[in-house]
């Protein structure tokens, strides 16, 4: 009996203290204007942090200004339903999964997410399952913080709105309109945020520092003013009458250097995925040459051009060096986070594969990889492609793999079949996107021997991943000269052109980075500038002018090959030259003058010309 009392006196307290929690909760619910405040500081704060954890370096005006826009969103929506804890349930799930989005993306391609990055998510979801998603310290914590963010928001939040004064419909929604104002109101001004000028805001034009950038001006701001240039403005200046007049000028004086087509060369390209050499970036001892090959050639060989190339992407989005190569076009004159292939290439445009196939060539796109990525079957038929082949068709020959890719020993066998095969009627342009490189290193596999070790005595993380990429880097390189042995040997005139697409993320070059003292987020702009650079080759069984230590950018790339071919430039590459004298290289990232000055392309008011015959290029021009 003594029990039975005992356990009722127990049950009552406990009962009274659960009473008492749900007064206060109750109480709190009725005043929860606090909450309905707080809240959205939490989430600005989470959110960012998984940009940066902590955060330390956020400019406070940009921090405010972001955490108003929050404000804004979450209360406008909550006063407009009346529903403040979906509201905030909804965005609370939405932003914590971008948050890690935002992580995992920035450790995959050392960049962040940008707002044409939504038209990729199918190529993303292609390799997804390559890379390594096992999660690290920071997001975890950050992640963990966010779930005491939900379970504080589900006890706290009140359910509807009834707070006074509004509890009244026409305040909640009078209310509720005004906020949303001002919700789109700081959107708008942020999208249209003029850098030039003095503002509220710390914003930069400069597109290539994305980790600065996002730690600095905060990652919704930077969001917010990059969707601002998804479509492309006409240049100043700019009338389409007067870009056709330069054009047709500049083509009548390619038509005087016109020659045979019976002397044109096959033209083999391969541009090599991630292929790059880390010591551009950094010094690095191995206990043996990761691309002996393209080394040798490097210090000067018969018939060779080589040197470095400057690119406008790292560690993701390959086909902007490939519509760069192509077209002569440069990123530079396009807004930030720009994928032209998916964008811009939706009808026929002027392009080397179409220049050679006025010429009387053959032209063929080869990629031993799923045919949906980066919309390439849509924009290689209108750049003058006849014919393309992806991994379906080399998956018919049981091809060799390394790792989960097609080798680049084995697509260096089919790229050789496959021009001997179209050669009968004329010359071959053979541009070929290799696979074997691509992302994750972190992996270990049975079909990838790991024999490029790291010498360095340093405690730099990541030493396995730059292993097994160097690893497959001298694969390639090996690759590569197995093509030149073939047509060393070949009766066929024919021009070999290599060159990477990009570097790899820079998280894998963090021992190279050890050695320079630094580490990816405290890069200097002329230590950034080095991890956008890949070797390139240009080599021939017949006499060209040989050249080493070229320094160039994809945009000019086109031009060197056409004239190492003995073919004239036509009228917009001819108009390209001119600028390659003055500044031979322009990328997204920056420009270099005649003299080796860098600058930023907002320093440049010299290219305007430039940019204008561009979009003329891109928008207006028609071809045939």
């Amino acid at each position: 009996m003594k029990m039975i009392i005992a356990v009722k006196q127990y049950l009552l307290k406990e009962e009274y203290r659960m009473v008492k929690l749900g007064n206060i909760i109750k109480k709190t619910k009725q005043t929860g204007i606090a909450a309905l405040v707080i809240f959205p500081v939490l989430l600005f704060f989470l959110f960012q942090s998984y940009i940066q954890f902590p955060i330390d370096d956020l400019d406070f005006c940009n921090g405010l200004f972001s955490v108003i826009w929050f404000e804004a969103l979450l209360l406008s929506v909550s006063f407009l339903t009346g529903r403040p804890l979906i509201t905030y349930a909804v965005a609370g799930a939405l932003f914590m999964v971008m948050g890690i989005a935002e992580a995992y993306v920035f450790r995959f391609r050392s960049s962040f997410i940008s707002p044409i990055d939504f038209s990729s998510v199918g190529t993303a979801l292609n390799v997804a399952g390559n890379y390594d998603f096992t999660p690290w310290k920071e997001l975890v914590i950050v992640t963990a913080l966010f779930v005491l963010w939900f379970i504080l928001l589900f006890i706290f939040c009140p359910a509807k709105l009834g707070i006074h004064p509004f509890d009244n419909r026409k305040i909640r929604i009078g209310t509720g309109i005004a906020l949303f104002i001002l919700f789109a109101g700081l959107t708008m001004y942020v999208r249209g945020y003029d850098t030039d000028k003095d503002g509220l805001l710390d914003i930069s034009d400069n597109a290539f520092h994305s980790d600065k950038n996002n730690r600095e001006e905060g990652a919704v701001i930077r969001f917010l003013y990059d969707s601002g240039y998804l479509s492309v403005d006409k240049p100043e200046g700019y009338a389409a009458s007067e870009e056709e007049k330069i054009l047709e000028e500049y083509g009548r004086e390619a038509e005087k250097e016109a020659v045979t087509p019976g002397d044109y060369p096959d033209i083999v390209v391969v541009m090599n995925e991630s292929f790059s050499d880390p010591h551009v970036v950094g010094p690095l001892d191995t206990n043996t040459d990761y691309m002996p090959f393209i080394h040798s050639l490097q210090e000067g060989h018969e018939n060779t051009i080589t040197g470095e190339m400057n690119v406008s992407i790292q560690g993701g989005n390959t086909p902007n060096t490939e519509f760069e190569f192509l077209t002569g076009n440069t990123l530079a004159f396009l807004p930030e986070g720009s994928i032209p292939f998916q964008q811009y290439i939706t009808r026929d445009v002027d392009s080397m594969p179409r220049y050679l196939m006025s010429l009387g060539y053959d032209t063929v796109a080869m990629h031993p990889y799923l045919s949906n990525g980066w919309n390439r079957t849509k924009a290689y038929p209108f750049l003058g492609f006849k014919d393309m082949k992806f991994l379906d068709y080399f998956e018919q020959m049981d091809p060799e793999y390394v790792r989960d890719y097609v080798s680049d020993s084995f697509f260096t066998k089919a790229i050789i079949n496959e021009v001997e095969k179209r050669s009968g009627e004329g010359p071959v342009f053979s541009f070929n996107v290799t696979m074997q490189n691509h992302a994750s290193y972190s992996e270990e596999f049975d079909n990838l021997k790991k024999n490029v070790k790291i010498t360095d005595e340093n405690d730099a993380s990541h030493r396995d991943e730059l292993e097994t990429y160097l690893s497959l880097v001298k694969l390639s390189d090996a690759a590569f000269k197995e093509m030149i042995d073939h047509y060393e040997k070949s009766d066929r005139k024919t021009l070999v052109v290599f060159f990477g697409d990009h570097q790899p993320a820079l998280v894998n070059f963090e021992p190279v980075l050890t050695n320079l003292g630094t580490n990816r987020h405290n890069l200097t702009d002329e230590e950034t500038w080095d991890t956008y650079k890949v070797p390139f080759v240009i080599w021939a069984n017949y006499d060209i002018e040989e050249a080493k230590d070229v320094e160039t950018s994809v945009n000019y790339l086109g031009n060197m090959v056409l004239k190492a071919a003995g073919i004239p430039l036509d009228g917009y590459r001819s108009f390209t030259e001119e600028f390659s004298r003055e500044y031979p290289v322009i990328t997204a990232i920056r420009t270099v003058d005649k003299n080796g000055k860098s600058m930023n392309l907002s320093e440049n008011d010299d290219l305007s010309a430039y940019e204008r015959m561009q979009y003329y290029e891109l928008f207006d021009r028609k071809v045939q």
